[in-house]
């Protein structure tokens, strides 16, 4: 007969192990996205006063569309392999928050979800808003003001 007390030890110790992971949430791949975009716009003002300004906005355009889509594609195979083998991907369904709370095992040990989504996504972030800060240094000094 078990007591109380070790039903309680096993039901922490199975919902601590449901609480790993060995992949993202898609919900940091969908804010990965949103940063390389928000990137790819201030790119854009950046090369917008250039003498140029059409060929440059081509060449970005198509490199982003090239940066954007490989990874896209690769993890659209990855994702259909996946599902052949289990019908579906466990954390595709649990909740953002969850997932954040919870272990994520990487090759070197574990990390907490919300520590792993921050590595993955402040290089992103910095870029975005880097770019967006060099585009209004940009037009404040060729412009004289914002207006």
């Amino acid at each position: 007969m078990t007591s109380d007390a070790d039903n309680a030890a096993e039901n922490h110790v199975r919902s601590r192990d449901r609480a790993r992971s060995s992949q993202l949430h898609p919900m940091v791949y969908k804010i990965a996205g949103g940063l390389l975009i928000w990137m790819i716009l201030a790119a854009w003002g950046f090369f917008s006063d250039a003498g140029y300004s059409g060929l440059a906005l081509a060449v970005i355009t198509g490199f982003a569309i090239l940066v954007l889509s490989v990874p896209f594609q690769m993890w659209r195979l990855w994702h259909r392999q996946r599902e052949h083998v289990t019908q579906r991907l466990p954390d595709s369904s649990r909740p953002f928050l969850d997932w954040a709370h919870g272990r994520l095992d990487v090759w070197q040990g574990s990390l907490k979800g919300s520590e792993a989504a921050l590595l993955a996504l402040v290089p992103l972030a910095a870029g975005a808003v880097g770019m967006t800060a060099l585009v209004i240094v940009l037009h404040i000094a060729t412009h004289g003001s914002w207006h």
